[in-house]
């Protein structure tokens, strides 16, 4: 076995029947044998990999590392929302793929400076600005001179820009299924496929105005209108529609705008109410004077004065300055604010500034009776749902509210609520007073059907008042023949009327059932009742 490999070769093709008979050489040939074998069964085993080349394997690395790479922007893409950026550029509609974007801008000739900020997602407009905002994709925002948005949230379902002062312009692109809602302090605007326009000031409130399509309009009250092209609305004469103001050169130089995707010039305002200038007094007011009936510019100042004072938690000065409020206009602006903010508040689950932003709005003379007794009823909701209150001290805040507001809107609701509460904390003679005092109150109401069978069942069942049971069961039956207690009313009166020894009532009631109900619950046994034999 001078060479190995042809000795290998030799044995494998003669076989160990050639080979010189010599045990060493035999063990050696056979040792080899089994080597080179072992060999070859490692070789199947290495991953194809390192049988590549190398030019091949630096290609394959490569296409490996762009595959991942891709998914991982994908999955960011899909589950990660993307950071709100703003471009100040003008950029065309396919590149438009951030949250939010300035697409255009244009600003007065006479002035120098462009006084433009955005802070995260607020953008706001000194005097003798405008810009267009693309907010998502189909949705364009012109944005005038002094005025002031956030934008809440901008997604492929919903969008929601708060207008904190100002005026902005709106154009959705029809044919989407997201949402896009304008919040102010007096109510939201909601589109339906539209172009509009809303603005909100301290004096006139908000002001909407339609020129395409429709938009729900939802007051801080919570009444509903639908306002059609053509059609304008104010918060301050909220059951009024009236007609859109602005002349046709107006609205074209907005469609233009819009359908240029280009502001190209100064754009007229619809509402223009904040002047571009205050002009100064030539003697200073005093700090009251301010706070109470200065112009328009304190008007904002007092506005942010007291919404510094509740985001700083400081609820007296926020009381005290309420109190020196005496110009309605001013009043209604600061409590449309407070209710607003007592509302985020909520949201974030800081139910104890909540509810102290309510009881502010709820102490304050200076505020509307509607406001008060709107924020009266917020801080009732709140302290049932919000900081497991006991029935004791909510029974007490009913009682109150009741007090204050006897004529209000939400009188009926909140007379339910009363006894739906002592109901629950088992006060039944309250309760059936109280039951006795909504069906006085409001005759027509239409779940009266439902406290009337109340009223008797519960003199029935938990006060055992048979007697005057028997009258309010009776008086049932004859209010509502056609009632959905209508059964067990007579059962119950058939009942009475039987423990009574009144065997005339107690036959017609028999009658009266057999007749209404003929395969009723109670039908057989009160077939085998025997009027006669109780007489």
């Amino acid at each position: 076995m001078r060479d190995r490999n042809n000795n290998i070769e030799h044995i494998l093709e003669k076989g160990f029947a050639r080979l010189p008979v010599d045990d060493a050489t035999t063990a050696k040939a056979i040792g080899e044998v089994v080597r080179c074998g072992k060999e070859a069964q490692r070789a199947r085993k290495i991953l194809p990999l390192r049988r590549i080349e190398p030019r091949r394997r630096y290609a394959f690395a490569a296409a490996l590392v762009l595959s991942i790479g891709t998914g991982y922007l994908l999955l960011h893409e899909l589950f990660f929302p993307p950071v709100m950026k703003f471009v100040k550029s003008p950029l065309p509609d396919e590149e438009l793929r951030y949250n939010v974007a300035v697409v255009s801008a244009v600003n007065d000739a006479d002035t120098d400076t462009v006084a433009f900020r955005d802070t995260g997602n607020e953008f706001s407009t000194d005097k003798k600005l405008q810009l267009l905002l693309a907010v998502g994709i189909r949705t364009r925002t012109i944005l005038f001179d002094l005025s002031r948005i956030q934008v809440e949230r901008t997604d492929s379902l919903y969008t929601v820009i708060s207008l904190r002062q100002g005026e902005i312009a709106v154009d959705v692109a029809p044919g989407g299924r997201d949402t896009v809602s304008i919040a102010t302090a007096y109510g939201s605007f909601t589109q339906l496929g539209t172009r509009f326009s809303v603005s909100a000031d301290s004096i006139r409130g908000a002001t909407a105005e339609v020129y395409r399509g429709s938009v729900r309009v939802r007051s801080i009250d919570g009444r509903d209108i639908i306002l059609n092209a053509g059609q304008a609305w104010e918060s301050c004469n909220r059951d009024i529609v009236t007609t859109v103001h602005r002349k046709r050169v107006e609205l074209e130089e907005l469609g233009r705008a819009f359908t240029d995707n280009k502001l190209e010039h100064f754009l007229h305002r619809g509402s223009d109410v904040l002047p571009h200038s205050t002009a100064v007094p030539e003697k200073p007011p005093s700090r009251r004077r301010v706070e109470t009936s200065g112009p328009v510019g304190s008007v904002i100042d007092v506005v942010q004065s007291i919404r510094a004072m509740a985001d700083r938690g400081d609820y007296q000065a926020v009381d005290s300055a309420v109190a020196r409020l005496n110009n309605p206009a001013i009043a209604d602006t600061v409590a449309g604010m407070l209710l607003t903010l007592s509302q985020r508040k909520k949201e974030f689950f800081r139910f104890i500034d909540a509810q102290r932003l309510l009881e502010a709005v709820v102490n304050a003379v200076s505020f509307s009776p509607t406001r008060r007794e709107f924020a009266s009823v917020q801080r009732y909701m709140l302290l049932k749902t919000g900081n497991g209150t006991p029935s004791d001290d909510l029974l007490r805040e009913l009682k109150r509210h009741r007090k204050h507001f006897i004529e209000g809107s939400f009188g009926e609701d909140m007379a339910a609520e009363a006894i739906a509460l002592l109901m629950s904390m088992k006060k039944y003679d309250e309760a059936v007073h109280e039951i006795t005092e909504f069906l006085r109150q409001y005759p027509h109401h239409p779940q009266n059907d439902y406290y009337c069978y109340l009223h008797a069942s519960t003199l029935r069942e938990n006060l055992h008042r048979d007697a005057e049971a028997l009258v309010e069961y009776q008086r049932y039956i004859s209010q509502f023949p056609h009632g959905k207690y209508g059964e067990d009313a007579l059962y119950r009166t058939l009942q009475l009327s039987l423990l009574a020894r009144d065997m005339v009532k107690a036959g017609y009631y028999k009658k009266e059932y057999m007749r209404r109900h003929p395969h009723g619950r109670w039908v057989g046994e009160i077939r085998a009742i025997d009027v006669t034999a109780h007489r």
